[in-house]
């Protein structure tokens, strides 16, 4: 099935939306002493203004940020897949992505622009919120996949494998033991 690319995603939305304007609009909605329909519509004139770029703000303006802010706040309260019962191994890899994870959106940003603000910053502010998550996944998952691909480099040149793997002349070298970790030792790490 033909999956579209970011690029052709954003020509067909109405306008973007950026993770900025979300995040005014919630903080706005924390601040509101009731739940009062004339205080969410200013609470989205201001999101649309100011998250936006929309100086000249239409009912299309208001329908359309609606239906996103009804579609994010449903997937906030979808069900999780279930709780995984297995403990998390702990190691490289699983450390990453557990760093990952935690971060602030505004945090992943930089660093899937390699800390260059300016582009954090467009990408935060200017790029609609669904592109920019999906850039920022996509950086991450490279990031992660390249950094497993180098320390099964330093493996492999040390003569192990990492696990799947099926040679039979491969050393193993485990470092929860205290005999991987003198061998380890005795190469350098």
């Amino acid at each position: 099935m033909f999956e579209p690319s970011i690029f052709l995603k954003e020509t067909e939305l109405p306008f973007p939306i950026p993770l900025l304007a979300f995040e005014i609009l919630f903080k706005e909605f924390d601040n509101l002493p009731s739940e009062e329909e004339s205080l969410i519509a200013a609470c989205y004139h201001k999101s649309l203004l100011l998250g936006c770029g929309i100086e000249e703000i239409t009912n299309e303006h208001i329908k359309y940020f609606s239906e996103r802010v009804l579609a994010l706040k449903a997937e906030f309260e979808k069900p999780s897949e279930g709780v995984n019962t297995q403990p998390a191994s702990k190691g490289f890899y699983s450390d990453y992505i557990s760093y990952v994870s935690e971060l602030d959106t505004s945090v992943s940003a930089l660093i899937s622009t390699g800390f260059d603000y300016h582009k954090a910053k467009y990408l935060y502010t200017e790029v609609d919120r669904g592109i920019a998550l999906e850039i920022i996944k996509a950086s991450h998952t490279h990031t992660s996949r390249l950094s497993r691909v180098q320390l099964e480099a330093c493996v492999y040149g040390f003569g192990g494998e990492m696990s799947g793997g099926s040679s039979e002349s491969a050393k193993v070298h485990d470092i929860s033991t205290a005999q991987g970790k003198a061998s380890l030792k005795s190469m350098g790490f």
